[in-house]
């Protein structure tokens, strides 16, 4: 999503030569861009403005058509039947233009915000005709395109392209069956990583609980190269899993008879955080502005700082081995967090949040609210993303002012929410209100 964001902002700003008022392009990192942005353009003649809503639409489409091209040639994937049909009726684009006089600039944002919303709201869609066929694992809506080799099921269509061996079981397990969009979801770096250097090395939820003691004990650990959940299999006594070889096997017993030696608790769980800040539509409509005048200006300034607080939350505050950001798009912030490192990295997000300046236009400062879910490694992730969310916004619903978090703790444990509590404030993290869900 932010590299098309980006797409479309290239085109915005090299073609049509607009300003962009947000998100701020200063310190702006291609993989950190939130899905809209505001510009300010010349242009006033509605067919020259339609033209370049149009080009702008479909240069999106493009570039992710472009990405799914790619991906099917480095991979060496003949493209399906009906690949091209789900990809090009995907994406809904929306984008309108506004006219204003000098001077009439904060009226002009409210009117595109209010018509913005009401485009949202009405939304025209191409009917995806597919025949009864089995749906893909991840969207559930489009027809399977791609199966592994030697694992079709019934209602597979015929022309769905079976993977060899050589396309790697990260992009596919075995008993998945995907779709084209979330084939080329999964696959995406396979295009990133020669053009941005993105690189797949997301750790494991497993490798995030045991982060802390990974980085403990880093120049001391006998080999790390298995994935870290062996090491709680052997913790559990369970068997070794089919697709794990004898090596990584024997491997995975020395780390966990290591740190049996060390007498070292592996926990099993990690956290979730997701916040956003405060508000925003009222920050930036000008609501907390005394002088309408200043709210481009103003706009600019917020969206500015809020870039420089997404690369600082990235980069010095949830980084590795505290954890790792997944997205950081200004208000908008998405990390996974060691349970040791939890307290802290949300003191340390909201210290620098609160850093953001912008005394040249207003005295009052931004908040932001946040959803911390506590899950065990092996908790379904959309489950643990439902919660995040949900707990976001219960947080905002604490009070007129928010500036809050609300965590829950999905466990089948003995935690509760009084431990939770004393433990936020042993750590020192002292929020202006809380609440704690405790979910088994």
């Amino acid at each position: 999503m932010s590299h098309l964001c980006h797409t479309a902002l290239l085109k915005m700003t090299n073609q049509y030569g607009a300003t962009i008022i947000f998100p701020s392009q200063k310190n702006c990192s291609e993989t950190s861009l939130i899905n809209r942005f505001l510009a300010v353009c010349d242009e006033t003649n509605p067919d020259n403005l339609n033209i370049m809503g149009r080009e702008i639409e479909n240069e999106v489409k493009m570039r992710f058509l472009n990405i799914g091209e790619q991906i099917l040639s480095r991979l060496n994937i003949p493209k399906p039947e009906g690949y091209d049909q789900q990809i090009d009726k995907y994406w809904s684009i929306f984008w309108l233009f506004e006219s204003f006089d000098e001077g009439a600039y904060k009226a002009a944002y409210h009117n595109i915000e209010n018509r913005f919303g009401a485009i949202k709201n009405v939304r025209n869609f191409d009917q995806l005709e597919q025949s009864p066929c089995r749906r893909c694992a991840i969207t559930g809506e489009h027809t399977v395109l791609f199966y592994r080799q030697g694992n079709k099921r019934a209602f597979v269509p015929d022309y769905a392209v079976a993977l060899p061996d050589t396309v790697p079981k990260k992009y596919m397990e075995s008993a998945e069956m995907l779709g084209a969009i979330a084939f080329v979801k999964r696959c995406a770096e396979v295009c990133y990583q020669e053009k941005t250097g993105y690189k797949h090395n997301f750790p494991s939820t497993a490798e995030i609980a045991l982060m802390p003691l990974l980085e403990k004990y880093k120049n001391e650990l006998p080999s790390l190269d298995h994935d870290p959940e062996l090491i709680f299999d052997w913790k559990n006594g369970r068997p070794k899993p089919k697709n794990v070889t004898a090596e990584e096997w024997r491997q995975a017993k020395k780390t966990f008879a290591f740190f049996k030696g060390k007498e070292e608790d592996l926990t099993a769980y990690y956290a979730l955080i997701h916040f956003d800040g405060d508000n925003m539509g009222k920050w930036l409509g000008g609501d907390y502005l005394a002088i309408d005048e200043s709210l481009e200006q103003f706009q600019q300034g917020l969206s500015n700082q809020l870039v420089d607080f997404a690369k600082d939350a990235s980069t010095q505050i949830l980084c590795l081995p505290r954890g790792i950001t997944v997205y950081a798009g200004g208000d908008d912030f998405l990390g996974f967090i060691s349970l040791k490192d939890l307290f802290k990295v949300m003191n340390e997000l909201r210290a620098r949040f609160d850093k953001i300046d912008l005394h040249h236009f207003i005295e009052k400062k931004p908040t932001f609210s946040a959803g911390v879910v506590i899950a065990h490694y092996k908790a379904p992730l959309g489950e643990v993303l439902n919660w995040a969310r949900r707990m976001e916004r219960e947080a905002k619903n604490l009070g007129d002012e928010k500036n809050a978090f609300a965590l829950a703790s999905i466990s089948t444990g003995s935690f509760s929410i009084t431990f939770w509590s004393r433990w936020a404030r042993r750590m020192g993290f002292l929020p202006e209100k809380m609440l704690a869900i405790y979910v088994t």
